[in-house]
């Protein structure tokens, strides 16, 4: 009888157990969908002392309250020379304020960044397809080339070790609305020479899940300020380097993806699975058409969990109801059986 017991204690234990790990599906991260900023032109090859605009523009964007746009160049090749927000901007119509833009240097790489942003007041939103958030005049001062690109949380511009500054949009609960996407203006002064690094960067999609038949079990988590996504061990996950740029054309594009595979190919688009649990660091490296061929690379975390099966208990747990029921159903007989035995005895 103990020994019944302590069997129906440890299934009960193992229930309880296994019910804990239940835990809520993460979110699937599909970045790089929707919302992208752009800055137009893509490509001015100018006399140096020529002076040109860029429009900085906003698509696919809804419930946008506050805007924040941090631009990097190299400003021993152009000098910004004013930046506005035109009438027909993104808050048209709408009470809002601007901040004044401010000038600095990237600590690491020695770029000159832009920072601007505007703010709604009052309780209000927008929403826009396509629209203007700002433009920016600038100059051509020396032979060379550069690239006008947005700094991104996954790349900002830092004026040191521990003040980093980057793009963002944010709805009216101050929330970041979505990862976006971006471009790069290429500036080229005549009579120069060219061959400027690729430029490279990821999207990642992973697949979706059925959350109501599976518990994720994550492995390590993401760690310092690498973009992280969640994938699952046995789930393919899709790669897409079709963001990344050059001045010319990108020939290879090789692919690390932390769990000792390496894909080298021409294609921007990759599928992976990963057969092992653990954070994993993935890693894109693009090479040019340029002789000699320069390269860059852009890194991710894949998080990497077990996906099992949810377990349906409640044929279990009716099956534990209908024996404890059935137990005490017999135990009740078993005693009006020994009460009437007992009864006939003294009679």
């Amino acid at each position: 009888m103990r020994h019944s017991n302590k069997i129906i204690v440890d299934i009960l234990i193992a229930i309880l157990t296994l019910a804990c790990l239940l835990a809520k599906v993460p979110a699937l991260n599909a970045q790089g969908e929707g919302l992208k900023m752009i800055i137009s032109p893509e490509m001015l090859t100018l006399p140096v002392g020529a002076n040109f605009t860029v429009t900085v523009n906003v698509t696919n964007v809804q419930r946008l309250y506050t805007w924040q746009v941090v631009l990097k160049f190299n400003d021993s090749v152009v000098n910004c020379t004013g930046v506005w927000i035109p009438s027909d901007n993104i808050f048209k119509g709408k009470t809002y304020a601007e901040g004044e833009h401010l000038f600095d240097r990237d600590y690491v790489d020695k770029y000159a960044f832009l920072i601007y942003g505007a703010s709604l007041i009052g309780e209000n939103y927008v929403d826009a397809e396509n629209s203007i958030l700002f433009k920016a005049n600038f100059t051509v001062k020396e032979n060379g080339a550069t690239r006008i690109t947005f700094a991104t949380k996954e790349a900002p511009a830092r004026r040191d070790y521990l003040t980093k500054f980057y793009s963002f949009t944010l709805d009216y609960d101050l929330d970041e609305i979505t990862s976006f996407t971006t471009n790069i203006c290429t500036v080229v002064a005549e009579g120069s020479s060219v061959n400027l690094p690729p430029s490279a960067l990821l999207t990642v999609i992973v697949p979706e899940v059925d959350t109501s038949k599976y518990v994720a079990l994550k492995g390590y988590t993401p760690v310092g300020d690498i973009p992280h996504f969640f994938a699952y061990k046995g789930y393919p996950v899709i790669f897409n380097a079709s963001a990344s740029t050059d001045d010319g054309w990108i020939t290879r594009y090789v692919w690390d993806f932390g769990d000792g595979n390496i894909t080298e190919t021409s294609m921007p688009i990759v599928v992976h699975v990963y057969n092992s649990t653990g954070r994993m660091l993935v890693t894109l490296t693009v090479f040019d058409n340029g002789d000699p061929p320069l390269n860059s690379t852009y890194r991710y975390i894949a998080v990497v969990g077990l996906l099992l099966e949810r377990f349906d208990w409640s044929p279990l747990l009716y099956g534990l109801a209908a024996v404890f029921a059935t137990a005490i159903v017999a135990q009740s007989f078993r005693k009006i059986r020994t009460k009437s035995s007992m009864s006939g005895r003294r009679a």
